[in-house]
Parts: structure tokens; sequence; C-alpha cells
């Protein structure tokens, strides 16, 4: 009863928080570590006090430690709701509905140049993001030269991904990619983009996640360093969120300590954007209404933290109608227009809970990212099977959590009207979506 009610707590603060726009704790009267201690004791009842730790793979997790500490990150207000686009299908049909819907950013995710693509698309007062990485040279050539005649917002994302620095570096063109680099240098669509989700869809232990999107950024850093290609004035950093409000929220402020810190050491004078998206693999095909629910946990982590953009998807649209794809995006409008949460003020700040999983989750993967270095970075490190040993183990701890009920989804695996039979013995390779389990 004390987590429910203090979990409503929290949420109200913020509510009035957002609705006031001043401090929320001021209407309350300070008091001690020790009388916040009796009251808690008092509360239980007689049941244990261990009942409230937080076990993590980064940290034991108490949220009644009232700490002074707190890690002064720049905040910056969510700017953007975007629209992820993964084929040409009707896409200038689908980007004007995408559009019409309230976005104000559309993400092109390697779809090859069309001049029909923005018929009828103001590209002047939207942002516009193009991922070409997996494009042929040709395709990529086109995009690149429609993005020099333009200075929209937005981006245009030509990077290593991870596929290729661990399976595939042979196939890799590097002459291609330092010209399209060199080409773009000086414009405002250039940046470092550097694929987060990758890791987020395979690494569910939040430290061993972040510990190798370090890496990787890092080596992306050395590559570019090495090869005489400037480092863009932006770097994109994406990654996927969960369900737990309080650890999205210090996963982000993580993200952004742990690459700082990389950068710094680089003496690199770049700003980071963090963009944050639903994590897919945990989309149920089951009673499919929860996933709002779970969506606006997502965007509410997002913009608390101070990520740049929220990108949405078709998977995010509980059907694939058009009006669920307008629902999906209410979440963020809402949350925009009606409860006022897209603000310039740190609302997590003093939120003793968040700033405690910040700094352990932090010292955790860095801790991790420094042992990831002392193996020859991410490639070495990769070449040597650790980086696929950390999937396997986490895959498979995952599999273990579903079958035994350790990790839930409400309507999926409890509390469920659908009888529903689930496949836990397949050979599943990750990452393992949830729809994979349906029989």
């Amino acid at each position: 009863m004390l987590i429910i009610n203090y979990n409503y707590l929290c949420v109200y603060l913020l509510f009035e928080f957002f609705m006031s726009k001043t401090n929320p704790w001021s209407s309350f009267k300070s008091i001690s570590s020790s009388e916040w201690m009796d009251k808690i004791i008092k509360d239980l009842k007689g049941k244990p006090f261990k009942d409230l730790i937080w076990k993590a793979s980064y940290g034991n997790i108490d949220p009644t430690v009232i700490s002074s500490k707190y890690t002064n990150i720049s905040y910056n207000p969510t700017e953007e709701i975007s629209w992820e686009f993964c084929n040409n299908l009707k896409l200038n049909t689908n980007i004007l509905e995408a559009l019409n819907n309230g976005v104000n950013s559309i993400y092109l995710n390697n779809i090859p140049y069309m001049e029909s693509v923005f018929n009828n698309v103001m590209n002047e007062i939207i942002y516009t993001h193009l991922n070409i990485e997996k494009l042929n040279i040709n395709q990529q050539t086109k995009w690149v030269n429609w993005v020099k005649s333009n200075r929209f917002n937005g981006s245009i994302r030509n990077t290593i991904h991870p596929y290729y620095l661990i399976y595939d570096k042979d196939k890799f063109n590097f002459n291609n990619y330092k010209k399209l680099n060199d080409d773009l240098q000086d414009h405002n669509m250039n940046c470092l983009y550097v694929d987060g989700e990758y890791f987020s869809h395979r690494i569910f232990e939040m430290d061993k996640e972040l510990a190798w999107v370090a890496a990787y950024f890092n080596e992306l850093i050395e590559y570019n360093l090495i090869n005489d290609i400037a480092i863009p004035k932006k770097i994109i950093i994406s990654t996927s969120l969960g369900t737990s409000l309080f650890e999205n929220i210090a996963k982000i402020k993580a993200i952004f300590v742990v690459t700082n810190t990389i950068i710094n050491a680089h003496g690199i004078k770049s700003s980071i954007e963090v963009e944050t998206s639903f994590n897919r693999i945990d989309v149920s095909p089951l009673e499919k209404e929860h996933h709002i629910l779970r969506l606006t946990v997502a965007c509410m982590s997002s913009i608390i933290a101070g990520s740049i953009r929220i990108k949405l998807a078709n998977h995010d649209a509980i059907f694939e109608e058009n009006y669920w794809k307008k629902i999906a995006c209410n979440i963020p409008l809402i949350l925009k227009e009606e409860s006022y949460m897209f603000i310039d003020d740190d609302a997590s700040k003093g939120c003793y809970i968040v700033n405690q999983i910040e700094r352990m989750l932090s010292e955790s993967a860095w801790t991790k990212f420094k042992e990831i270095e002392k193996n020859g970075g991410f490639c070495s490190s990769s070449n040597k099977k650790i980086f696929q040993k950390t999937i396997d183990d986490n895959h498979i701890a995952r599999l273990e959590n579903l079958k035994g009920n350790k990790k839930t989804f409400v309507g999926f695996n409890s509390f469920s009207s659908v009888q529903q039979k689930f496949d836990f013995y397949s050979d599943f390779k990750p990452p393992l979506f949830l729809k994979d389990l349906i029989k």
C-alpha cells in the first residue's frame, strides 16, 4: 500500500508541477531522514523493510534514501513528435496523414529517393530526418544532393551500423562513407547517428545496454578521427523505453552523462540529442489496448527526462487503420497541449529515486564500458564473442523470466481475459518479440 500511495503522490506532484509551472515541493514541510524513516516503519506495520529494496543489475535501489547529490545535466525540452516510415508504399499519402494527425516531424528509414515523396509537404515548417545507411551509393547520393539543395530542420544519417562492425565489416564501403560525410560536413542536417535501439532490443540489463552503446559510440568517434572525417556538430543517440517510469527517466539522463564524458575526453565540441521510442519487442499481440498505457509511460518518461524527440511508428498503433495511428499521435499531443509537459524545466530534479537510479546506472555502465575498452573496444570485444555472449545471456534470462512470470505484461501473461498458449521452447534468436511466443 505504501508503494502504491508513493507512486500516486509522484504522479500528483508532477501534474501539479506542469499545471502550475511552480515548485511542487514548496507546499510541503521539510522533514529529516530519520522522520521519514520512522513514518515508513510505522506504515509497514511489521512487514520487513527489505521488501522495499528494488534489486537491479546496477545495484540495490532504496526508495527511502534522501540524498542531496544531483547530477547537473543540461535540460532541453522535447521539440518533436516524429513518425517513422520504413517502406515507400503510399509514402506521400502516409506522410500527409501523419502530419494531419499532429506530428511535426517525419523519419524516413532507408527509403529510396523519389521526387514525389514530399508532394504538398511543407518541409520548411516541420523536421525531416533521413536514414540512408543501408541504401546503395546511388540512392545515398540522391538524398545527399537533395539535402544539399535545401536547409531544412532535421538530420541526414549515414553512419556505420553496429551490424557491420560486428558481423560484416569487410562489406562496409569506407570510401563512400567518407565522401558523403565530407560532402555534408558543414550542413545543418549533418549528424553522427548512434543507433542505440539496436542494443535496446537485445540487452535488457540497462547498465550493460548503456555500456555497449557507449563502446559503439566511442568506436564511431575513433573511426572518424583516425580516418580524418570531421565529427558533426550534432550527435543523435536513439534509445527504446519500456514501462518503468523512474528507470526510463534515469536511463535517458545516464545516456547524457556517459556520452558527454566520452566526447569531453576526445575534446569534441558537439551537442548531444537523445531520441526515444517504445521498445517494440514488448508490444503485446494480445489485448492490444493496454499498449496505450505503456506508450503513455514511455512518452512521459521521454519528456520529463529531456529527450529532443519522441519517435512513433506503425507498431504503436493498436490496429492498422489511420484512426489508431491518430490515437498513438494523440498521446504525446495531449501531454503537450493539455498536461503542459513540454516545458523548459527539469521536473525530475529533486526526485531522489530518479537521482539515485541515474547515478548508480551511470557508474555501473561506465565501469562496464571501461572493461569493454580494456578488451580492445567495441569491435575487438565483438570479435572475441563478448558482445554476443552478453546478448545470449540476456536473451535466455528474458525467456526464463517470461516463462516463470517474473516479467509480467498485463493483458499478455497476467490479468488476461484471453486464454492463450505460449511457446517457450522454440529456437528463438534475439531479439525476442512477445508476438513470437504465441502458438
